[in-house]
């Protein structure tokens, strides 16, 4: 898990039911997990923060569990989070501006409030392009 941080009961899972046919992040049922990262940023910048992620345990009926994709600390408005429900892997993204001070931020995914099992697959932060300049 390179340089992520984890808390409670988090596996680092090979190959088999991943995403991408690569590894993915196992937050363990039962107990609250979270996988988190610092990542350097630049002021004033619209950044867009995405996620695959699946709830195997959810049926889309009657049991839908919950993980969460968030973002802390970018020196800006409320701290953004969206909430993952489905047994499917699927992409879930946040978009976000950073403030004139900032220079990092914290992103996160979490089975905190739930204590769900989530499996957490293929990260990825970009700078959002600028719409200034584009004609529709």
């Amino acid at each position: 898990m390179g340089d992520w941080e984890t808390t409670g009961k988090v596996k680092l899972m090979t190959k088999k039911g991943s995403f991408d046919g690569q590894n993915h992040i196992k937050l363990s049922p039962n107990s609250e997990a979270t996988i988190s990262k610092t990542i350097k940023l630049k002021p004033n910048t619209t950044y867009i923060l995405s996620a695959y992620a699946r709830l195997p345990n959810s049926d889309g009926k009657t049991i839908y569990e919950n993980g969460w994709l968030g973002v802390k600390n970018y020196g800006a408005g409320q701290q953004p989070i969206i909430k993952y429900f489905k047994n499917d892997w699927y992409r879930q993204s946040i978009l976000f501006t950073t403030g004139s001070n900032a220079n990092k931020t914290l992103v996160y995914f979490t089975n905190k409030w739930k204590k769900h099992e989530v499996r957490v697959d293929h990260f990825e932060l970009i700078e959002s392009p600028s719409l200034k300049d584009s004609s529709i």
